[in-house]
């Protein structure tokens, strides 16, 4: 419910979802009514009744009860600005993979609190297979991208195995769960191919820092607005 420019940050982070077929947001139970009336996705509202362990969970949730396991499934992080509608060219890429993780490259926060993000690398190739997560690593390697908080399934069935499978329960290296790390671990699965999606713009509004930037940026926009 953060606001940004002229709306929510929850609207513009789900932008890209405009032309799914089934959208849902999933949500703590008291900011409902908010949500619901700034739902210009038009996407089913799921509150929850109690917090979940983390995102993994979440989306976990988010899953029940999706009648088409056949379609592709993405599951999208609420502080995200991306520029574009990728999707079209993602669900090409699932063609190829089970699994494909939303990257960037060059943000500036994750150059700057490079622990505060996941990393992945991944062959250099065309097929852009990850080799590695390297999950909120304060050195990471050089030519890694970051993990932007989206992934992509190829269809709902995969995602449901994933994250009903035992690897979801034994990933508890942290308080929090995130898909990252359970991506981490199919990574040493071979029934499991998992590849990226370099997004062309990427910002985050999630910390402080983050939205004190996005701040004053649109004080800048809008004052350039007023004077030419």
């Amino acid at each position: 419910l953060i606001p940004i420019f002229d709306g929510l940050l929850w609207n513009y982070a789900s932008k890209c979802l405009e032309n799914c077929e089934v959208k849902r947001v999933i949500i703590r139970n008291e900011v409902r009514e908010e949500i619901e009336k700034s739902n210009k996705l038009g996407a089913d509202v799921i509150a929850l009744a109690k917090p979940t362990s983390g995102q993994a969970e979440t989306a976990k949730i988010a899953l029940d009860g999706l009648n088409r396991d056949d379609r592709p499934v993405h599951i999208i992080a609420c502080d995200n600005l991306i520029i574009g509608n990728p999707i079209n060219d993602i669900e090409a890429r699932l063609e190829n993979f089970d699994i494909v993780v939303w990257t960037a490259k060059k943000y500036a926060f994750a150059s700057s609190y490079p622990g505060q993000f996941s990393w992945v690398t991944y062959d250099e190739s065309a097929t852009k297979q990850v080799r590695a997560i390297h999950f909120k690593e304060a050195n990471p390697p050089q030519k890694a991208e970051i993990l932007i908080g989206n992934f992509s399934f190829k269809s709902a069935e995969v995602a449901k195995q994933i994250f009903d499978d035992e690897v979801f329960e034994a990933t508890t290296d942290f308080a929090e769960r995130y898909i990252d790390q359970i991506i981490r671990e199919l990574l040493e699965s071979p029934d499991y191919k998992v590849g990226i999606f370099t997004v062309k713009g990427f910002a985050a509004v999630g910390t402080q820092l983050e939205i004190l930037a996005a701040r004053y940026w649109e004080e800048v926009y809008t004052n350039n607005l007023e004077k030419n």
